[in-house]
């Protein structure tokens, strides 16, 4: 069975705002990354996704389409955030709805943001890194 491009929603969605106009490359970039994983890599078959194609072993493809997928995540959401505070003030999303972890007490305990950030930098020390959507 091949992969399904899945059709999505984008009104009324939370912040909708940035994500209608950002959401699309990154949404093609998951779905190519997909096809390319679940109708190809998977069975060891070559289909060249940016750079980056089917490896010697099946786990090897598993292993690297992991880590591509969640740099498409990473990196959607600095780009979120760096839209967002590009907006005029009074129209920017509050950071602590997307931004920021809090404990059960209200204490920032970590930033998504820099996770995110440091997770591409960690990402790109191993070569893994791709062009902006």
């Amino acid at each position: 069975m091949a992969y399904m491009i899945t059709t999505r929603n984008f009104a009324g969605i939370q912040f909708e705002s940035i994500r209608k106009t950002l959401d699309a490359s990154y949404n093609q970039m998951h779905d190519n990354l997909s096809q390319s994983y679940y109708d190809y890599w998977q069975k060891g078959l070559s289909k060249p996704w940016k750079g980056f194609d089917v490896q010697p072993t099946l786990e090897a493809s598993k292993v690297l389409f992991d880590k591509l997928h969640g740099l498409i995540f990473h990196r959607h959401l600095v780009a979120f955030h760096n839209a967002n505070m590009a907006l005029p003030k009074p129209k920017q999303y509050s950071e602590e709805e997307y931004r920021l972890v809090k404990d059960d007490k209200g204490n920032v305990i970590g930033d998504k943001v820099a996770e995110a950030q440091a997770a591409i930098n960690l990402l790109a020390t191993e070569g893994i890194i791709i062009a902006e959507a």
